[in-house]
């Protein structure tokens, strides 16, 4: 009887450690999944900041260049709402040219910042 009862307890501790493992698999597999929604969450929401920051930027260009363009409707509004932004960087990189334009068209290009020259910064290269 002994044998049978020690016999038994083995079995149900070997199935106590099984349980205890397919939980921590669970468990893991549940916090890669929350790890996985966050990144892309976050990932989601910087780009979603980064077009907003490119927009206000070429909003704010426009109406420099074209005053009126400020008497439009939803424009102010539009830079207010984004006003929080003006002070966002979005490249730490330094400007590989500088363009010159005169009114809507483009001139050419600069190797330094001249008066009115607009920075242009190449595209980050993937390894």
């Amino acid at each position: 009887m002994k044998e049978f009862l020690n016999k038994y307890g083995e079995d149900m501790k070997d199935l106590k450690i099984e349980s205890l493992r397919q939980q921590l698999v669970a468990m893991t597999a549940d916090r890669d999944d929350c790890l996985s929604l966050a990144k892309l969450n976050f990932a989601k929401w910087y780009e979603s900041q980064k077009r907003e920051v490119i927009l206000r930027d070429a909003l704010e260009y426009c109406v420099a260049q074209v005053p009126e363009l400020g008497t439009v409707p939803g424009i102010e509004e539009a830079l207010a709402a984004t006003a929080d932004l003006k002070d966002v960087i979005l490249c730490h990189a330094e400007p590989v040219a500088y363009m010159i334009k005169c009114k809507y068209q483009v001139m050419g290009f600069v190797p330094t910042q001249e008066k009115g020259t607009i920075p242009v910064f190449a595209q980050k290269e993937t390894k």
